[in-house]
């Protein structure tokens, strides 16, 4: 009976460390921040560990948002900011409270996605 009980415990304590470790992997790869489809700026954060906290922060001219979100079991998470033209954001960041992951939206994305607007047509000349 003792030998049997000692195996039980000892399969019990195998799938917890084996469980353990595997979200361990999950959670170890590198948080990516991307911009999502909507008419106001939505970011879709993945990779973070899970039901974590995280801070994000959107700037640019005349722009500094922040907001905390929680991720979810699986380490994403979908935040909107209303009233925000994704265009009028130069830098987009999410970090972890705990453990500090971090991920951002890289600035040539803003730069790509948001052309500069057309040149200014030129002044009429003084008149004579």
């Amino acid at each position: 009976m003792r030998i049997a009980l000692g195996s039980v415990f000892a399969a019990v304590a195998l799938v917890a460390v084996s469980a353990g470790a595997g979200s361990t992997a999950a959670s170890s790869g590198s948080p990516t921040l991307r911009v999502g489809n909507g008419q106001f700026l939505v970011l879709v954060g993945s990779g973070f560990a899970p039901r974590s906290l995280v801070r994000v922060r959107v700037t640019g001219p005349g722009v500094d948002r922040r907001t905390s979100v929680r991720a979810s079991i699986g380490g994403s998470f979908v935040t909107r900011f209303n009233g925000i033209d994704p265009c009028s954001v130069q830098e987009a960041t999410a970090s972890a409270i705990v453990g500090g992951a971090r991920a951002r939206v890289p600035r040539p994305w803003f730069l790509r996605e948001c052309p500069p607007p057309p040149p200014l047509a030129p002044s009429p000349g003084p008149a004579a």
